[in-house]
């Protein structure tokens, strides 16, 4: 029975840290152990965990000196694990108790590198699942199926969430997320694990629930947030090309870059009440103009096409015309809670 180890990043979770924990204690597949981070809470989340271990001593307990971020707490998770395989679980979320059993079984069958299951989408406490992007179990074998994997990660298709994968240790070797961004660093570490020669499966059952609970995101983004989403984007798109191998998959990551642009260049619009000169500033930087300057207006969303085609003709005050008339649009929307 393989050992199998579970990585929760833990902050300031007291309110659904209990439900994350018992569905994992109470996982059919016993050979586990569940390796909770608990990044600088000024909560009872760290309490909660101590408790939990006084309970249960496959659960592990590590305490970070201070707030670290997410992606130093899920790599000293990494570090701090014995098991053969990894999987990564939000403190926010919870997961089927046959989720472990499931991944490790259809692993086995098909001796895999990496396998990928699907999920359950709750929007504030509301289920809203999409079309599964497998309809069927799906063993991605060849340069092919990788390449057709990839395409569906870099446009969004498949979501590049860490928590929905059971990774082999050996296949992470060195690898570990980035520290430096906070924004698309679970998808570029996902692209590092698929460079290599491995094998990947997609079972698909969902057996991972995801919980998202943030109403009016625009509102709690600020400057900062903004800024370091962007950074995340530039990084992203450059690692992202080191690994695409065709035509169809450079541009697949230019649109979605763009898109992603843009559309924090709106939030940052709405954040900071209408600061041009800072949003000019991101117009104008080098890493910035290398993504605008290259994209495609047929192939982005409505919004983002008549915004790039602004940029393009230089008309800078029709941009602000566009930003405009959609954040009053978007307040009128909120304020009827539509």
């Amino acid at each position: 029975m393989k050992k199998v180890s579970i990585v929760v990043p833990v902050y300031n979770a007291e309110k659904t840290l209990k439900r994350c924990l018992a569905s994992l204690i109470n996982q059919s597949y016993e050979n586990i152990e569940i390796v909770c981070v608990n990044d600088g809470s000024s909560d009872s989340s760290l309490k909660i965990l101590n408790e939990y271990h006084d309970k249960d001593n496959r659960i592990v307990v590590i305490d970070n000196d201070k707030n670290r971020g997410c992606s130093y707490t899920k790599n000293r998770g990494i570090d701090n694990s014995t098991g053969e395989f990894i999987c990564f679980v939000d403190s926010d979320d919870y997961v089927e108790n046959n989720m472990i059993y499931e991944l490790v079984k259809f692993q086995k069958k098909n001796n895999l590198d990496l396998v990928k299951c699907h999920y359950n989408n709750y929007e504030d406490g509301k289920l809203k699942n999409t079309i599964l992007n497998y309809q069927e179990e799906k063993i991605l074998n060849t340069k092919e199926d990788i390449n057709e994997f990839k395409i569906k990660l870099f446009s969004g298709e498949i979501p590049g969430y860490l928590q929905l994968l059971l990774i082999k240790k050996s296949v992470l070797n060195n690898k570990r997320i980035n520290e430096k961004i906070t924004f698309l660093e679970d998808i570029t570490f996902y692209l590092d694990l698929l460079s290599g020669k491995i094998k990947v499966g997609i079972l698909n059952k969902r057996l991972y629930n995801y919980v998202n609970n943030k109403n009016g995101l625009t509102f709690s983004l600020s400057i900062e947030k903004i800024q370091n989403r962007i950074e995340g984007i530039i990084y992203f798109y450059e690692r992202a090309l080191l690994y695409s191998e065709t035509s169809k998959q450079k541009q697949v990551i230019l649109d979605r870059c763009t898109y992603l642009i843009v559309h924090s260049l709106f939030e940052l619009y709405r954040v900071t009440k209408n600061n041009k000169n800072l949003i000019v500033k991101y117009m104008k930087d080098d890493n910035i103009k290398k993504i605008l300057d290259n994209s495609k207006e047929d192939n982005l969303d409505k919004f983002s096409s008549i915004i790039i085609k602004e940029y393009k003709s230089k008309n800078i005050k029709k941009i602000w015309f566009w930003f405009n008339i959609t954040n009053k649009y978007l307040r009128i929307k909120e304020c009827l809670h539509l």
